[in-house]
Protein backbone atom coordinates (compact mmCIF):
# COMPACT_ATOMS: atom_id res chain seq x y z
CA UNK A 1 0.00 0.00 0.00
CA UNK A 2 2.70 2.81 1.02
CA UNK A 3 3.98 1.85 -2.93
CA UNK A 4 0.65 2.71 -4.11
CA UNK A 5 0.64 5.75 -2.20
CA UNK A 6 3.81 6.96 -3.60
CA UNK A 7 3.11 6.13 -7.45
CA UNK A 8 -0.34 7.04 -7.25
CA UNK A 9 -0.69 9.94 -4.93
CA UNK A 10 2.49 11.75 -5.01
CA UNK A 11 3.88 11.13 -8.32
CA UNK A 12 0.00 11.69 -9.79
CA UNK A 13 0.77 8.76 -11.95
CA UNK A 14 2.93 10.10 -13.87
CA UNK A 15 4.96 6.95 -13.62
CA UNK A 16 3.80 3.70 -12.69
CA UNK A 17 4.54 0.54 -12.89
CA UNK A 18 4.32 -1.84 -15.82
CA UNK A 19 3.91 1.36 -18.39
CA UNK A 20 6.29 2.34 -21.12
CA UNK A 21 4.73 5.71 -21.06
CA UNK A 22 5.47 8.73 -18.52
CA UNK A 23 2.56 10.92 -18.27
CA UNK A 24 4.17 14.25 -17.84
CA UNK A 25 0.70 15.94 -18.22
CA UNK A 26 -0.01 14.86 -14.75
CA UNK A 27 3.06 16.87 -13.35
CA UNK A 28 0.64 19.29 -12.79
CA UNK A 29 -0.22 17.96 -9.57
CA UNK A 30 3.16 16.61 -8.36
CA UNK A 31 6.02 17.74 -5.53
CA UNK A 32 7.77 16.31 -3.79
CA UNK A 33 9.74 18.21 -0.82
CA UNK A 34 13.00 17.08 1.47
CA UNK A 35 9.86 16.41 3.97
CA UNK A 36 8.15 13.67 1.86
CA UNK A 37 11.89 11.96 1.18
CA UNK A 38 12.34 11.74 4.56
CA UNK A 39 8.86 10.20 5.41
CA UNK A 40 9.46 7.68 2.42
CA UNK A 41 13.18 6.94 3.28
CA UNK A 42 11.85 5.98 6.65
CA UNK A 43 8.88 3.93 5.98
CA UNK A 44 10.67 2.29 3.26
CA UNK A 45 13.69 1.44 5.91
CA UNK A 46 11.58 0.33 7.92
CA UNK A 47 8.93 -2.02 5.72
CA UNK A 48 12.60 -3.45 4.76
CA UNK A 49 13.09 -4.37 8.27
CA UNK A 50 9.97 -6.56 8.77
CA UNK A 51 9.82 -8.12 5.37
CA UNK A 52 12.76 -9.40 4.62
CA UNK A 53 14.54 -11.86 6.37
CA UNK A 54 17.23 -11.27 8.98
CA UNK A 55 19.77 -13.29 10.72
CA UNK A 56 18.27 -15.49 13.47
CA UNK A 57 21.20 -13.86 15.64
CA UNK A 58 19.59 -10.49 15.36
CA UNK A 59 16.18 -12.15 16.62
CA UNK A 60 14.08 -9.19 16.09
CA UNK A 61 10.45 -8.99 17.44
CA UNK A 62 7.37 -8.55 15.52
CA UNK A 63 5.86 -4.97 15.33
CA UNK A 64 3.15 -4.98 18.33
CA UNK A 65 -0.50 -4.66 16.94
CA UNK A 66 -0.18 -0.74 18.69
CA UNK A 67 2.89 -0.03 16.47
CA UNK A 68 1.07 -1.57 13.17
CA UNK A 69 -1.78 0.77 14.14
CA UNK A 70 0.13 4.06 14.25
CA UNK A 71 1.99 2.90 10.74
CA UNK A 72 -1.40 2.58 9.36
CA UNK A 73 -1.89 6.20 11.15
CA UNK A 74 1.08 7.52 9.61
CA UNK A 75 0.17 6.49 6.49
CA UNK A 76 -2.85 7.54 6.11
CA UNK A 77 -1.96 10.95 7.44
CA UNK A 78 0.69 11.04 4.81
CA UNK A 79 -2.24 10.54 1.83
CA UNK A 80 -4.21 12.86 3.67
CA UNK A 81 -1.52 15.73 3.19
CA UNK A 82 -0.58 14.76 -0.32
CA UNK A 83 -4.10 14.99 -1.71
CA UNK A 84 -4.54 18.24 0.37
CA UNK A 85 -1.38 19.56 -1.41
CA UNK A 86 -1.83 17.97 -5.20
CA UNK A 87 -5.16 20.33 -4.84
CA UNK A 88 -3.38 23.40 -3.93
CA UNK A 89 -0.47 22.94 -6.21
CA UNK A 90 -3.73 22.12 -9.23
CA UNK A 91 -5.05 25.49 -7.83
CA UNK A 92 -2.06 27.60 -8.28
CA UNK A 93 -0.51 26.36 -11.53
CA UNK A 94 -4.29 26.44 -13.12
CA UNK A 95 -4.14 30.00 -11.79
CA UNK A 96 -0.69 30.62 -13.36
CA UNK A 97 -1.50 28.71 -16.83
CA UNK A 98 -4.55 31.15 -17.20
CA UNK A 99 -7.15 30.41 -19.80
CA UNK A 100 -5.76 28.16 -22.66
CA UNK A 101 -5.00 30.30 -25.98
CA UNK A 102 -7.06 29.89 -29.31
CA UNK A 103 -6.07 27.74 -31.54
CA UNK A 104 -5.26 29.76 -34.74
CA UNK A 105 -5.56 28.04 -38.41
Amino acid sequence: MFIDSIHYLLFNRVVERFDPEVNTLSLKEVSVDDDDYLIIDRAMSKCSEILHDTSPAVNKPAPTPEELRRDIQSLNNFVQMIKRRRQEIKKRRDEKLGPPAPEIC
